[in-house]
C-alpha cells in the first residue's frame, strides 16, 4: 500500500510546482546566501 502513495505524492508535488510557492522562493534566497558566504570565507581563506 505504501508504494501507492509514493507516486501520487510526487504527482502533486511535480503538478504545484507550476507556480513557485513561497517557500520555494525562500529557500533558493537562504541557499545563496549560503553559498555567497561560502565563497566568501574561501576567498579570505585562500587570499
Amino acid at each position: 500500500m505504501p508504494s501507492f502513495g509514493a507516486p501520487r505524492r510526487t504527482f502533486e508535488c511535480a503538478d504545484h510546482t507550476e507556480g513557485m510557492d513561497e517557500t520555494d522562493i525562500l529557500g533558493l534566497v537562504l541557499g545563496g546566501v549560503a553559498f555567497l558566504m561560502f565563497a566568501t570565507g574561501l576567498i579570505l581563506v585562500f587570499q
